[in-house]
């Protein structure tokens, strides 16, 4: 972390639209238009809410970008060659190079490569390699941002029925980004539900910003109970309860895992209350780095760690949803133990990290038949 008196501000909305307008055996030419609006669109009042809401101290950075709008001209080339298209999980390879340049305020690159698992276009899960350069001009805020936002790229997508979701991770920095949207072009989508071929869960919603990211896919039947195998993916970030000497120091965790799951019925396409519980065992990282006191140094305690869960799922199809999906509400309850604790020393205070932590939740679970 750097030092926060030299820190700005700046908000972007960004609209892009492509058309295809040429495909040779899977190679394709799309051609970008769009535009921008920067500087001061009331980001800051939007943030400053949220961390109200969830006891963060409010954050007072200026703006030094003036406000403007800025046409945006591009084009992108993309390669895709699929797999197992009529199966049940189809899964393709894909690779991008996209360019586009936004009148007086930055040029983007991108070239990338990934896998995915999922129809193009569709429901899919991916994971993505690439090389982004972000040359941002007008401020030494977007200046800034542009030289984090610069370099090799590794991320993670999805986009599950309605709901999308991403993070990317940039290289040598580690700074990173996330994003959480709607796909509103999929609201009310034509298709059917015939059986479950992937469980999509998104929890823990209002655990500090954090949340709980499951993927399951039935493999069996045990004592006639359907059985899940899953690979989830857990964030939180941490308050003065548990970090004394917040904000001046400030934590967060990632918790990675995989397991079992039985539940009491198979999905179908009909309102079920459905009672689930899972096992399972992964690895836990918490970790702490600087808040106000740019000095602190980054530090983390990570152990391997076994979890248990139980919960209910209450839901079915809805009329302006997508067809094949299922939708239900989710309640649950979370006991994570990691196998051994840590104690580090946060500004002369000693504070142990690395303790069984119950998180109960409440989130939505995506059954699709992709």
């Amino acid at each position: 972390m750097g030092d926060t008196t030299q820190s700005g501000r700046l908000d972007e909305l960004l609209v892009k639209g492509s058309y295809r307008v040429a495909d040779f055996s899977g190679f394709r030419v799309y051609p970008s238009i769009g535009f921008a609006l920067t500087g001061d669109l009331g980001g800051e009042s939007i943030q400053n809410n949220v961390h109200e809401s969830v006891d963060e101290p409010l954050l007072d950075l200026p703006y030094d970008y003036s406000s403007q709008f800025g046409v945006l001209l591009g084009a992108r080339f993309a390669y895709r060659k699929e797999w197992n298209s009529d199966g049940n999980l189809p899964y393709y390879w894909e690779s991008d190079l996209d360019y586009y340049l936004v009148s007086d305020y930055a040029s983007h690159l991108l070239v990338e490569t990934g896998f995915y698992l999922g129809r193009p276009w569709n429901d899919r899960i991916g994971i993505r390699l690439a090389y982004q350069n972000q040359d941002m001009m007008g401020s030494p805020t977007a200046s800034a941002v542009g030289d984090q936002e610069t370099g090799i790229r590794l991320g993670f997508s999805q986009d599950i029925s309605f709901f999308m979701y991403s993070w990317d991770v940039y290289f040598p920095s580690t700074f990173s980004t996330g994003r959480i949207g709607i796909n509103l072009l999929k609201l009310n989508a034509p298709g059917d539900f015939k059986s479950e071929d992937l469980s999509v869960e998104f929890n823990m919603l209002f655990d500090r910003g954090g949340y709980l990211n499951k993927y399951k896919r039935q493999v069996a039947h045990l004592w006639s109970l359907p059985l899940h195998v899953s690979i989830n993916h857990a964030f939180g970030a941490y308050s003065q309860a548990q970090i004394p000497v917040y904000p001046n120091v400030r934590g967060q965790y990632i918790q990675l895992g995989v397991g079992g799951e039985l539940s009491w019925q198979e999905v179908r396409p009909e309102f079920q209350i459905n009672p689930y519980l899972g096992l399972g065992a992964g690895v836990r990282d918490e970790m702490t780095y600087s808040g106000d006191d740019a000095t602190v140094q980054n530090t983390h305690s990570i152990a391997p760690v076994v979890y248990g869960e139980f919960g209910l799922r209450i839901g079915g199809p809805l009329p302006f949803l997508p067809k094949n999906t299922i939708v239900a509400f989710q309640l649950g309850n979370k006991l994570s133990v990691p196998l051994y604790s840590d104690v580090q020393s946060l500004q002369g205070q000693k504070v142990e990290f690395l303790t069984p932590v119950n998180n109960p939740y409440i989130g939505f679970n995506f059954s699709v038949d992709i």
